[in-house]
């Protein structure tokens, strides 16, 4: 799968049902991003195993399917034709966590990082102002974003900060958790985090409603 050309996509979720933003114009360059969509998020208050793709859960989940387009070339290595159209997404919110659960299609897993690429991945984004002026790739103009990745070399997951492109840094704090598995030409992860944090500079979920985006 070549990587690293998937634009996030606008979304504006709610901690209940998620409402979707408009097309995001980037601060670098403007991407026109399809139209968002509305996910519900499940509350529930049963214990979830929150690395596990499989759990129980997820058959009473929601899942919105999101449009994937390619990213504007910013960057030498944003090149090329996505090979993904579309990603699915679920959400699941417990008294401790929130789970989201993404899956898409892949015709080749790539669990290695090699000099000529990057292994798979993909990533959340959470501006953390709230707002869908947000630049969509990375934040920027003093917008910063806070993006759990999950890369399939290791199947693991980081919490980054960002302000635009180039500047994406490790949180200080390092909550997000992920796991994922390839399975019949498709990617299937989950990407979690306590609610309550001691970390600054991570987003907080205390608000009803809720922008994000993906990347895969």
């Amino acid at each position: 799968m070549k990587k690293n050309i998937i634009l996030f996509i606008a979304l504006l979720f709610l901690l209940q049902t998620v409402v979707l933003s408009s097309a995001v114009q980037g601060a670098e360059k403007k991407a026109q991003a399809p139209k968002a969509k509305i996910l519900s998020i499940l509350k529930t208050k049963k214990e979830v195993d929150a690395n596990n793709i499989n759990d129980p859960i997820w058959q009473e989940a929601e899942t919105q399917e999101i449009p994937l387009v390619n990213a504007p070339p910013v960057h030498p290595s944003v090149s090329g034709t996505a090979s993904v159209s579309k990603i699915a997404v679920q959400g699941v919110m417990t008294k401790k966590d929130i789970i989201f659960r993404l899956s898409w299609e892949d015709s080749t897993m790539n669990n290695q990082i090699s000099i000529t690429g990057f292994s798979d991945r993909a990533a959340i984004q959470f501006p953390l102002n709230k707002k869908t002026d947000t630049n969509i790739i990375m934040g920027g103009g003093g917008k910063t974003v806070n993006i759990w990745q999950w890369k399939a070399a290791g199947n693991q997951a980081e919490n980054f900060l960002s302000d635009g492109f180039g500047t994406i840094t490790k949180s200080d704090s390092q909550y997000v958790f992920g796991s994922g598995e390839f399975k019949n030409d498709r990617w299937t992860i989950v990407l979690s985090r306590p609610l309550a944090i001691k970390g600054k500079g991570d987003i907080v979920f205390d608000t009803k409603a809720l922008p994000a985006a993906f990347a895969v």
